[in-house]
């Protein structure tokens, strides 16, 4: 019984050791946000919130797309 315990206690040293020398994955900055993603109007390809062009409660991925479908194009 006794031999049992000390080879447990030997197994968990062992553990140990190896966790703190062989950390696995190496500390890197926090996961990426992933964008949320909007719907351009005209030609329905998404694209991220940040970058659209909102009008009329609309997104849209550029400003030619915008004046398109406003009827504004010269």
């Amino acid at each position: 019984m006794l031999r049992l315990l000390i080879i447990a206690l030997l197994l968990v040293l062992l553990l140990a050791l190896v966790k703190r020398f062989f950390p696995g994955k190496p500390p890197g900055p926090d996961e990426p946000r992933i964008a949320k993603m909007v719907r351009c109007d005209y030609c329905q390809i998404y694209i991220p919130h940040t970058s659209a062009i909102k009008h009329a409660d609309r997104y849209y991925c550029c400003d030619e797309h915008r004046e398109s479908a406003s009827g504004n194009a010269s």
